[in-house]
């Protein structure tokens, strides 16, 4: 998990880095990384027990010329 946060904030600074070599003049970047289960509970017992794949979310703004 260490590893993991330590790859991902790795790539958090990389993107931010890169937008301000290439003209931003300000940046932002949201990494969100997960697993998940999904269960369905119908009339008191477990209906549906389901695990979801990981996911990993990126989302980057940059603006050039004036701030956020």
């Amino acid at each position: 998990m260490k590893n993991q946060i330590s790859r991902l904030e790795d790539l958090a600074t990389f993107v931010v880095k890169e937008a301000k070599r290439l003209g931003a003049t300000a940046s932002n970047v949201t990494i969100e990384a997960g697993d998940g289960v999904s269960i369905g509970v119908r009339m008191g017992e477990v209906d549906k027990l389901a695990g979801t794949a990981a996911s990993r979310d990126l989302t980057f703004r940059a603006f050039v010329g004036h701030n956020s």
